[in-house]
């Protein structure tokens, strides 16, 4: 990802708010992994254990300054508390396999007193392929399924809308398949990757390769 930007996390640190964002992990969805808990276990004030999967998340919202965003994996919400406060003028998609993830989404969606966040609940392969906006996205962020299978249709459907910024949770947890189905559609759909982060989950960012036009043609 971009260089680490102590100053820059540090900053975020202090404005999130913890005590929601504890209200959000004690509901009852999936035991996962989240954006500030690395697996379903209480790590409140580790800010060791999330500062490169938070601070990744920052810097690129930062940088590529998307409108909107589809989300792959709700879990509890937390990624869109997070992308709402870096920018307040965020609208997300987002799907997500747990139903109780709505109780999130509304939660997330009244402590900002805006309805930005538009949940769809079912299988991505299912219910995301069916999936059609004339709106474009800008960025997606996939934390979907960790099989081959999933992550490759989740990665194609982001292809099919046209989404050029993509970034890819778990390639380094789950190499022999998430990791697989990155390097399988950036050959196929002509993405680059441009980095991954520092940890042991590794978002991977990766962007579309721009044709190159024949000035000559």
């Amino acid at each position: 990802m971009l260089p680490y930007n102590k100053e820059l996390f540090e900053q975020f640190v202090e404005s999130f708010d913890y005590e929601f964002i504890e209200k959000l992990h004690a509901v009852d969805v999936s035991l996962d992994g989240s954006t500030f808990y690395y697996d379903s276990g209480d790590v409140s004030g580790d800010l060791d254990s999330m500062r490169v999967q938070v601070l990744s998340h920052v810097q690129v919202l930062e940088e590529v300054k998307p409108k909107r965003i589809l989300e792959i994996g709700t879990h509890k919400a937390q990624y869109c508390y997070l992308a709402k406060k870096v920018l307040p003028e965020v609208k997300i998609v987002t799907f997500g396999t747990d139903a109780p993830s709505q109780t999130c989404v509304d939660m997330v969606n009244e402590y900002y007193g805006e309805d930005f966040i538009d949940f769809h609940c079912g299988d991505s392969v299912e219910v995301l392929t069916e999936y059609n906006t004339d709106e474009q996205f800008d960025l997606a962020w996939v934390d979907g399924g960790h099989s081959y299978d999933v992550a490759s249709s989740d990665l194609a459907n982001c292809a099919r809308l046209g989404i050029k910024t993509i970034l890819l949770d778990d390639t380094r947890t789950y190499p022999d398949r998430v990791g697989r189905a990155m390097i399988d559609f950036n050959h196929k759909y002509g993405y680059n990757l441009v980095s991954t982060s520092d940890d042991c989950r590794g978002i991977a960012w990766l962007e579309k390769i721009e044709e190159e036009t024949n000035e000559n043609s």
